[in-house]
């Protein structure tokens, strides 16, 4: 009977592919909606989170900030907020006109029902924006924690700062193991993988994509050194034991990321393949 059932679903699946083959894949929405909607809240995101800063950096209270909203609102998530929202939508915008989808049955032990094929983006996209989250992070931590006016600002700028240039360098973590998995890509096909290793390799690299979780952390760890430079009237941002372990952090995650990034091909799927955990 379960026999019967895994072959009805295995016919399936190759029916939606044959049908996807013809041109008749799955309907996707418009990308532009996505992209515009998600663009102009990333962009208002940004401005927000620049204001924010310029306020607390001059010693001004957040609290003052944004009267429209209720007090108890922490004004410093509203950017994260607006950031969160817009960047899902340019996500998804950016995945229905890029990339190739394919929808299949779930099958128990098969994998994901949802498989993304997207192009792997060029060597000077990677660096584009390997760039810009660089140029924002040193914008975030390492100028004002090196600057002579750092003194005077208020508690809400260095609570900016640890939040959001932790993502920023987060974001530069994730560029280098991209770097890094692209590196394993060019290299030659690793011989003699067994079953059970590519399967195992496949829910790391091609559904949870661990190795750039590793890669955000270490990033965003690193990131966070310079803090313990600094000295405020409030107290260091970061003290000297606490960044110790964090950099014990940073370098483990940093070196598990690569080496799970290098051994990504043995999971026997294309560079550009993403698939849905369930």
């Amino acid at each position: 009977m379960a026999s019967s059932e895994r072959r009805r679903a295995q016919l399936r699946a190759r029916a939606a592919t044959a049908a996807r083959a013809r041109g008749d894949g799955p309907r996707l929405p418009p990308p532009a909606p996505f992209v515009a909607v998600g663009g102009v809240l990333a962009l208002a995101a940004c401005a927000v989170l620049a204001w924010l800063v310029v306020v607390s950096y001059r010693g001004g209270s957040l609290a003052r900030t944004m009267p429209f909203l209720a007090e108890s609102m922490p004004r410093a998530a509203v950017p994260a907020i607006l950031l969160l929202i817009g960047g899902s939508l340019l996500f998804l915008g950016v995945m229905f006109r890029r990339a190739a989808w394919q929808l299949r049955m779930g099958v128990l032990g098969g994998g994901g029902t949802t498989t993304l094929r997207l192009r792997p983006a060029g060597v000077l996209a990677r660096i584009g924006w390997g760039v810009l989250a660089l140029a924002c992070y040193v914008a975030l931590v390492p100028v004002p924690a090196f600057a002579p006016g750092a003194a005077h600002a208020s508690l809400d700028f260095w609570t900016l700062a640890v939040v959001y240039g932790f993502i920023a360098a987060g974001f530069v973590g994730l560029v280098v193991i991209g770097v890094v998995r692209a590196a394993a890509y060019a290299l030659p096909a690793p011989a003699r993988v067994s079953r059970g290793e590519r399967r195992a390799w496949r829910a790391v690299s091609v559904q949870w994509r661990i190795e750039y979780w590793l890669g955000f952390a270490s990033g965003g760890f690193f990131g966070m050194l310079p803090l313990a430079h600094v000295r405020t009237p409030h107290g260091a941002p970061l003290d000297e034991d606490t960044a110790s372990v964090l950099l014990a952090i940073a370098i483990a995650c940093g070196v598990v990321g690569c080496l799970l990034a290098l051994a990504s091909r043995r999971s026997g799927y294309e560079q550009g393949v993403s698939e849905s955990i369930i």
